[in-house]
């Protein structure tokens, strides 16, 4: 599957985007339901495949940090 050109974006730059458009309560919410999820997933998958969701998404191997830097 392939993104139109123009509309490539990533999880990590929605956040980021929310973060002014959402009350702070809101968007504190997201992020802590995003890093439980991402948990339940490290325990679920093999570690090089949850390495690739991480890329898909923008993040880096420090992804816990990187989140709780944006609450």
């Amino acid at each position: 599957m392939s993104n139109p050109k123009g509309s490539e974006s990533s999880v990590y730059g929605l956040l980021i985007s929310l973060r002014l458009l959402l009350p702070r309560v809101a968007y504190k919410s997201i992020i802590d339901e995003i890093i439980s999820e991402l948990l339940l997933l490290k325990e679920q998958l093999p570690i090089i495949q949850f390495n690739q969701v991480l890329a898909k998404m923008e993040l880096t191997l420090q992804w816990k940090q990187t989140l709780e830097t944006l609450k």
